[in-house]
């Protein structure tokens, strides 16, 4: 599953945030972000708002809503 090799992004980012906002995240922040990017906006929303670009995987705010997510269990 896609969700697990995301995790980290997940974890270690605030991926909601605007690049207005990004620019006052924390540099553990800002490279998660960038993981998430890298890594996972293939197939998930990782912003505030819109769909993810692949119809099965969920928003990242969905997974981040439902908890555990370093375990990869949404």
């Amino acid at each position: 599953m896609r969700l697990s090799s995301c995790a980290a992004g997940v974890a270690f980012a605030l991926v909601f945030f605007s690049n207005a906002a990004r620019a006052q995240m924390s540099d553990e922040a800002k490279a998660g972000h960038e993981i998430a990017e890298r890594f996972c906006a293939r197939r998930h929303a990782i912003g505030l708002e819109g769909r993810s670009p692949h119809e099965s995987a969920p928003p990242f705010r969905q997974i981040i809503a439902k908890g555990n997510v370093l375990s990869g269990k949404g």
